[in-house]
């Protein structure tokens, strides 16, 4: 569990406080905390957490009323997302 914790701080940009790692936190990550006796059979292929860096995101601003996006170019290998922004 700290593992984790430890690899999405590397994804942490001090100077774009909107760079990092999204995703999505499924039901089941509550038995990596809590110990339960499961109901219903689960795939051992079933992801809980989702993480991803983004290409590009829309950010909103509820208290000034403003809405801006943001795009990022990511190079892995040698290989660009710069193809994929508009």
């Amino acid at each position: 569990k700290t593992q984790i914790i430890r690899e999405l701080s590397l994804y942490h940009s001090n100077g774009d406080e909107q760079l990092g790692p999204y995703g999505a936190f499924g039901y089941d990550l509550t038995f990596q905390f809590e110990p339960m006796i499961l109901s219903q059979k689960r795939s051992l292929k079933q992801c809980d957490l989702v993480m991803y860096l983004p290409d590009e995101i829309v950010v909103v601003d509820q208290t000034k009323r403003d809405a801006w996006s943001i795009s990022y170019n990511s190079c892995i290998h040698g290989s660009s997302t710069q193809a994929f922004l508009v």
